[in-house]
């Protein structure tokens, strides 16, 4: 089973975001298009999005997402993991104020690509969920991607 992954990331260390990009852990490396597999993968499944990026380069932030992506107890959902930039630009130095904008912007470029691509429902109790109708998925997942990809592993 494939090691479901997007990303956000130009680089695998450093560096600005890029468009999202649909990439398995399984094939580093592999430069085909993986999108007609996944949409074939989560056809009338659950799909778990977990993300991770803050102060972890690509292999890292791949490798943890596996660790936690493989030991969850979720069924028959397909897990999703989703890496992001948060590594600083200039890899020389940490650099907390750019990377809130690459998390942002991370957000941004994951919601428009979720939209477009999977029927999205996220549940949840927060305040950005009950914005106007549209712009839930982008608010949300900004939210998501700046805070919740700062957990330690």
């Amino acid at each position: 089973m494939p090691h479901w992954i997007l990303s956000t990331r130009a680089h695998s260390i450093g560096g600005p975001v890029a468009p999202v990009k649909v990439l398995d852990a399984d094939r580093p490396g592999f430069t085909g298009d993986l999108m007609p597999e996944l949409l074939a993968a989560i056809q009338g499944r659950d799909v778990f999005f977990a993300t991770h990026g803050f102060e972890v380069n690509q292999a890292d932030g791949i490798s943890h997402l596996g660790f936690w992506l493989d030991n969850l107890e979720i069924g028959n959902a397909v897990p999703i993991g989703i890496v992001w930039p948060g590594d600083c630009v200039i890899p020389i130095f940490v650099d907390y104020i750019l990377e809130g904008r690459e998390a942002i912007k991370s957000g941004q470029l994951l919601a428009t690509f979720l939209n477009a691509n999977f029927p999205v429902r996220l549940p949840s109790h927060l305040l950005p969920t009950r914005s106007a109708p549209g712009s839930c998925c982008k608010r949300l997942l900004v939210w998501l991607v700046a805070f919740m990809s700062g957990a330690s592993c």
